[in-house]
Order: structure tokens, then sequence, then C-alpha cells
């Protein structure tokens, strides 16, 4: 997939054989181009025009649609695809924007327009709201039958910024949720830091530990990441088990240092991984190494089944005590029977009185 940004709006081939074009309206901050970028009043009514032109032999199928811009599990802002808002996002933007149409048809080598209905939230608001409009190209049927196993889809993307004031917002970070899953056949955890701002934050540094409880080592660790926050947007910090070793059922802890402009963010979560969800997982990872069915089991009896475990220790205990005295008893009589023996005769007579 290609997208395309503010410098490929410029002159030339297109790979995907169409290219868009925004009409900048006279809101448009001054010195930016390429995309819209908007100073917009409480309510405000306004239509965004985008131009589309099919640059090839033949006819083409554009699809459209709107996004809230997020960050990706790679820490990159996302304007091409439907990601993962904070609780705190006030307004998403595919509910101030609307499309007129859903896809369009172009024939070869002429232009269509698509104009975006936008109507601003009725209350002032700080920092800015960003959104985007896609448009992608869809896949002719000669391409299907002359691609084999791949089919190439091309878009391009057109962000959109809105904003109402100057007022600075302060950056601010909080923990989310940590969880294990299996993602491209491996193991991982994943741990979310939100950005619950109204503000594009970038160049942020990150790392996280997980550590077992007891344990002096890192079970998962990733350092060194450059993380760039859409607003009001939750980054899936993810370590993934490339050693193949799964994941283990127990209690731990996960520790969360963020850098940016000289501040410093540092968060601990805690939680549990079931012997049920280690099972899962491991069970479903394609890299698995290590797989000890004995200790999985144990770890989930501990887990699920102490109490029964504890029951049945102290019945077998009780039992073999029992057994122990019977022994001894047994060996007692015996010894009894061998020293008098005229005792322990039983007579006919005996069983009739």
């Amino acid at each position: 997939m290609v997208m395309a940004f503010a410098p490929a709006f410029t002159a030339g081939a297109n790979p995907g054989g169409f290219s868009v074009i925004p009409g900048l309206p006279e809101n448009q901050i001054p010195g930016t181009a390429g995309f819209f970028d908007l100073i917009v009043t409480p309510g405000q009514q306004q239509e965004l025009i985008i131009r589309i032109d099919n640059e090839s032999h033949e006819e083409v199928l554009i699809l459209t649609d709107l996004y809230t811009v997020t960050t990706n599990l790679n820490g990159i802002v996302d304007y091409s695809a439907p990601g993962r808002s904070d609780e705190t996002l006030r307004y998403d933007f595919s509910d101030i924007a609307s499309l007129d149409f859903g896809e369009i048809i172009i024939p070869p080598w002429e232009s269509r327009y698509l104009t975006v209905s936008l109507r601003t939230p009725g209350e002032s608001f700080d920092g800015i709201i960003l959104g985007a409009i896609r448009t992608i190209r869809e896949v002719t049927q000669r391409e299907i039958d002359e691609s084999g196993m791949i089919i190439n889809r091309f878009s391009h993307v057109i962000p959109v910024r809105l904003r109402q004031t100057d007022t600075p917002v302060v950056t601010k970070f909080l923990p989310g949720l940590v969880s294990t899953e299996l993602i491209n056949g491996r193991a991982a955890i994943t741990v979310d830091i939100r950005n619950p701002q109204p503000k594009l934050i970038k160049e942020v540094e990150a790392s996280a530990q997980i550590y077992q409880t007891g344990e002096d080592t890192p079970t998962f660790e990733k350092t060194g990441l450059i993380v760039d926050f859409a607003p009001n947007s939750v980054f899936p910090l993810t370590m993934l088990d490339n050693e193949g070793f799964g994941v283990k059922a127990g209690y731990y802890a996960a520790y969360i240092n963020l850098e940016h402009d000289g501040k410093i963010w540092e968060f601990e979560q805690y939680f549990e991984i079931s012997a049920q969800q280690a099972v899962e997982i491991n069970n479903g990872a394609v890299n698995l190494i290590q797989n000890h069915p004995i200790d999985i089991q144990i770890d989930k009896i501990a887990d699920n089944s102490s109490t029964w475990l504890i029951i049945a220790t102290v019945a077998a205990v009780i039992h073999f005590a029992v057994a122990i005295a019977i022994f001894f008893v047994y060996k007692d009589s015996n010894k009894r029977a061998f020293d008098n023996p005229r005792k322990t005769i039983i007579r006919a007579t005996d069983f009739e009185k």
C-alpha cells in the first residue's frame, strides 16, 4: 500500500494510476499545503473538496473512507487504517465529518470530485482533532487474473487537522491494560500506553520490562523505542517471544519508562497470566521450542485446584498412617499367636455358643 502525503501531490507518475489533490479553503493555516490544516470555530459547517484524477487507460473504482488518526503497534501515527483511540477522545473525526460518496467510478483520463461535509463541535476545544480521508483504488478483474497470489492495492491519504485555539496543551501519559496474546504466531505481552491529550506528541523514548514475581531477570523486555503518539490514542507496546520460550502462568510486574522533552514518566502495572491463558498461548505459538506439559499441568493444578491438592495430600497421609497402624497390629497379633498357640484355637462349639 502506498500512502501519499504532502510531497505526493506534486506532478509526476503515481504507481496506483490515480492521484488526489485537496482544494485548500480560506481557513487553511498559511504555509501548509498538501493536506487540510484548518482553523475552525465552534459549530462551523464547511465542505472540503478533493479532486481525484484517473491517470490510467482503464476505468477505476475508488473507495473512500474517513478515520480518526491513531498510533499503531510500531509506534507510528497511522493515517491509513482504523486503530485504537483512548477513552478520553471527545470527538471522533467520522462523527463530525461525512462523505457524499462511498465509492466513485472514474473513466480513463478523467477527474471526479469528492466532497467531505464538516461540522465542527459546538463547544470550544483546545488542542487538535486529527483525522484522515482515505481513497483506495479497487483491484480490477484483469489485475486479479494476472497477479497470481499477490495483489497490490494503492491508496492515497489526506490528513485533516482541526484547531480552534493556540492554547498550549500539557503533555501527559497514562498506563493502560497489560494483556497476553498471540501476534504473528508468537506469544506476546502488550502494555498499553495512553496519550489522553488532544495533542500530537513526537519522538518519545519508550521502554518496558516484564518481571515474574521472584525473578531478577526480565521475562520480556523492549528498549530503544521512538514513538509518535496521535492525539487521544493508545500505543500498544508489544514484546514478542522471538526465542520460542512461550509464557508461564504466574504473577508479573510491568515497568514502563517514557522520556520526552526532558521529562520522565514511570509506571508500574501488575497482572496475572492464568494457567489456561498460558496453555492457550503456548499451544498457538508456531515457534515454541520449549514446551513442558508436566510443568504446565502442575502450574494449572496449583493455580486452579490448590484446595483439592491439599485435600488429596492430607487424605494420602491419613491413608498411609492407617496402613502402618494396621501393619503393626497385625504383626503383633501374629507374634502373640506364635507364642501362645492354645489361645488362638477356634472350636466349633465356640461358634455354636
